[in-house]
């Protein structure tokens, strides 16, 4: 691996009051992005409070390129990409290596 800095470990745990999209609640999960890679959670059905609790692991190749948190809703499972997003977060650039930083949503 060329360039490697570092591996980021990113702890999902869980999404408190998320927006209904139907009468049922959501379909929510996770992605996270780092520059051009992308790691995702699994999807809670129906949740409006999920729990994921999912490590998910990204390389670092460039410690300048922000982290981008974004929860998302699945629409219709037939469709390819049908989603609709909810929130989106980029964490603080001031965060140290070994900080442990804590994002709430709340819709």
């Amino acid at each position: 691996m060329d360039g490697l800095v570092g591996l980021l470990k990113v702890r999902v745990v869980r999404g408190i009051n998320l927006a209904y999209r139907d009468a049922r609640g959501s379909d929510p999960y996770v992605v996270l992005r780092l520059g051009k890679k992308k790691l995702k959670t699994s999807v809670k059905k129906r949740s409006v409070n999920p729990i994921w609790q999912e490590e998910l692991t990204l390389t670092v190749t460039d410690p300048s390129q922000p982290l981008k948190l974004t929860i998302l809703f699945v629409i219709h499972y037939s469709r390819l990409f049908a989603y609709r997003r909810c929130s989106t977060r980029t964490p603080s650039a001031e965060t140290t290596p070994w900080e442990t930083r804590r994002w709430t949503w709340r819709h």
